[in-house]
């Protein structure tokens, strides 16, 4: 209840200060590990597409730094910073400890070492990724025509409709200046 200078007063007594007391000891039964969350169908999806389209070797390939065997998938636009979950959007890597970890600690070597433009890859029924990149610079650079499908020649779970309906046929790269 508000007493005469608009403040709350207390109805309970206040509590005095007690000892903390120890029940237990805890346990540790190693390293706590952080539980991943489960992935969503369109990381499945891309890790999937990227892991066949690099058959199992790093895609970014720094000379001298590069591990050679693809161990993750990395992000060309961040996750973080609204880069979608899709093939195109994504490399296989080596690795922190190789050229995705170099790349993240030397950016300024690595324009100096010629990566003076991000080349991606999508196909031609992603029209989100297509309007995502080319409204933050990217330039249609070339199209592969059927190149998906001979694709799907190695790789038969790779379906034959895509977004919206449309068949799954064609590989489109954009590029952009770095």
């Amino acid at each position: 209840m508000p007493d005469r200078t608009g403040e709350i007063a207390r109805t309970s007594p206040l509590r005095t200060k007690t000892p903390l007391e120890r029940t237990s000891r805890l346990r540790s039964s190693g390293p706590i590990k952080a539980k991943r969350p489960s992935q969503c169908p369109e990381e499945r999806v891309a890790k999937g597409f990227t892991r066949g389209r690099s058959q199992g070797w790093c895609e970014m390939r720094v000379p001298g730094v590069c591990l050679g065997r693809a161990r993750e998938f990395s992000h060309r636009w961040a996750e973080g910073q609204g880069g979608p979950w899709c093939a195109s959007n994504g490399l296989a890597s080596c690795g922190l400890a190789g050229c995705h970890g170099w790349l993240h600690r030397n950016p300024i070597e690595a324009k100096r070492l010629g990566c003076h433009q991000v080349t991606l890859t999508t196909t031609n029924d992603n029209i989100g990724a297509l309007r995502f990149y080319q409204r933050r610079g990217f330039r249609l650079a070339a199209v592969r025509p059927g190149a998906v499908d001979r694709t799907r020649q190695r790789k038969p779970d790779i379906p034959r409709t895509g977004d919206f309906g449309i068949p799954l046929r064609d590989e489109i790269d954009l590029t952009c200046p770095v």
